[in-house]
């Protein structure tokens, strides 16, 4: 048959004088969803095509994308597309998307959605069969057509979804149903899915609670937040759910998650349940009631870290109705234990409110050298309001030490003109370490022998800082602090820099280490040290410590025999 042949055909099916437009014309692209259809007296039919025009019909439309012309004017030709399309009988529409498949994907595309839109409009139920049928090729198609079944009937559409043999494909599927499902449909939707079985239900057990959620969070809660908690689906769906149950019924929430498993993620869940000052204190009050809630000190604490975020005085006000004073500093501890990078500021007030100790003096400390990188003009100016507290005092000279390592960083020359017009004795020691450990990182050598000098002079010979720049420069540079090591006439600090955490040898190989060690100049310290290198050697590769132990007279023979003897 001539394609001019089959063109007409359509011109005839056509309403009106829409149809006189394909004949000279390419087929719309796929329409968009702001192309809408048109009135239905436009397309609607003037009366049934015969067997034999349906069938030319078809063949006229899959013949379409051969036909030359401009692609333009999309929303016009797609109307006139429609117009054929409300020619052709529902039985008939399998027929014309059978054939289309064989067409390019472009082409195909085009003409299969302006069809299968067209059919599902009449009969979302058939089109959503064939659109099954077809394949993975239509599994886009059975989504959309499984959308527009369950807007008409909700159940019909999930009878047939829940029953396919793919179950994977059928909880896809099912998905996308179970959101057109009424709230007073959910018993009858229970009964079709749990009839394909347990896992089936637990696949859609989110989907299910949504629908059920928005009217009575606690029965959605109830039967399906057991099978979402125990598989971490959709979280927030219920949080959300707990946060409103909790509104009317605190104890009952309470009650639930007191039972669930995975008791480690109860603090942050039961802290959320409250959303305002009233409702926290609300869900605060509980859980000190609740002396069996798992993890209680830690959800209390979660509960009063979040809660100082937002409003640090009404937490401390209600911080202050705990008359258990060593339950209150439990409940701080857990509070204080982690902070947030961003905000290493935000839980001062709670760390100040724990009861005297080393650890909560740490604590402060941390958190404003935190702050005081991140922030310097603010942190100084929180010290600046509480120079009479003598916690602070104790806390400020690790700002100090903070900021100028920071600086440090970028300018160590910087760095130390600040320190030394540092008035503060106790500020000027605490920033030493911190300056010489961001110096270190550019120029370890520099670093620490201008540290070692601060430390002599401070009549000092240890400190914490002392490892790091000394590794990192024997390991670029192994004779320059052999070198630099016999110039030292301290022994304490010479024990002090190559033996401190773990030794000047922890990041070198073992043979480069214990040749640097035998170039030590006390044979007290020499000894003491390449003793404690070689034992650990000897257990991590026996064969190459004996073989330097053979090639070196560093220890003499009784200290030789004693550590192979040891071993």
């Amino acid at each position: 048959m001539r394609p001019a042949f089959l063109f007409s055909v359509l011109i005839g099916a056509s309403v009106g004088t829409a149809g006189v437009w394909v004949v000279s014309h390419r087929p719309a692209p796929p329409v968009s969803a702001s192309v809408s259809s048109p009135p239905a007296a436009v397309i609607a039919p003037s009366g049934p095509l015969s067997p034999r025009q349906t069938s030319l019909l078809i063949a006229a439309w899959i013949a379409l994308p051969t036909t030359p012309g401009p692609r333009a004017n999309h929303a016009a030709r797609a109307e006139s597309l429609r117009a054929v399309l409300a020619r052709l009988a529902d039985t008939d529409f399998p027929r014309l998307l059978d054939g289309i498949q064989h067409l390019s994907d472009e082409a195909r595309s085009d003409l299969r959605r302006l069809a299968f839109d067209a059919w599902l409009d009449r009969d979302p139920a058939s089109a959503a069969r064939w659109a099954i049928s077809a394949g993975k090729d239509a599994g886009n198609l059975a989504i959309q057509a499984a959308r527009a079944w369950s807007r008409r009937d909700a159940l019909a559409a999930l009878a047939f979804t829940s029953s396919l043999a793919d179950q994977d494909f059928a909880i896809n599927l099912t998905s996308y149903v179970t959101g057109q499902i009424a709230p007073a449909d959910l018993a009858r939707a229970l009964a079709i899915i749990e009839a394909r079985g347990a896992s089936f239900r637990d696949a859609l057990a989110a989907d299910l609670f949504r629908p059920m959620a928005k009217t009575d969070p606690a029965a959605a809660i109830r039967a399906f937040g057991p099978t979402m908690w125990r598989r971490g689906t959709q979280k927030w769906q219920l949080d959300t759910a707990l946060a409103a149950w909790a509104r009317t019924d605190l104890d009952g929430a309470l009650a639930w998650l007191a039972v669930q498993p995975r008791a480690q993620e109860l603090p942050s869940i039961a802290a959320r349940l409250g959303t305002d000052d009233a409702s926290r204190a609300r869900v605060g009050s509980a859980l000190l009631a609740r002396t069996d809630f798992p993890m209680r000190q830690a959800t209390l604490g979660k509960l009063l870290s979040d809660w100082v975020e937002k409003s640090h005085s009404a937490a401390l006000a209600w911080l202050d109705t705990i008359t258990d004073r060593d339950l209150r500093n439990r409940i701080l501890e857990r509070a204080t234990r982690g902070y947030s990078p961003e905000h290493p500021e935000q839980d001062l007030p709670l760390v100040l409110a724990r009861v005297p100790s080393q650890s909560r003096d740490e604590t402060l400390g941390m958190r404003l050298e935190a702050w005081a990188v991140l922030s310097p003009e603010a942190t100084l100016a929180w010290l600046a309001a509480r120079t009479d507290d003598p916690v602070v005092a104790r806390a400020a000279p690790r700002v100090h030490g903070a900021i100028l390592g920071a600086l440090a960083v970028e300018s160590p020359e910087a760095a130390v003109r600040e320190w030394k017009n540092l008035a503060d004795a106790a500020s000027r020691e605490a920033a030493i370490g911190p300056i010489v450990q961001s110096w270190a990182r550019t120029d370890p050598a520099s670093a620490l022998r201008w540290g070692t000098e601060q430390l002599l002079v401070a009549g000092q010979v240890t400190a914490n800082w002392q490892s790091q720049p000394l590794q990192i420069w024997a390991k670029q540079n192994p004779a320059a602090v052999r070198h630099w090591l016999q110039g030292q006439t301290n022994a304490q600090l010479e024990r002090s820099l190559l033996g401190f955490d773990g030794g000047i040898g922890r990041n070198l190989p073992p043979a480069s280490a214990a040749d640097l060690y035998a170039q030590i100049r006390s044979p007290e310290i020499r000894a003491e040290l390449i003793t404690k290198h070689l034992r650990a050697w000897l257990a991590e590769d026996p064969s190459a410590a004996r073989m330097w132990l053979e090639n070196h007279d560093t220890l003499t023979p009784e200290q030789t025999a004693a550590l192979l003897q040891a071993r």
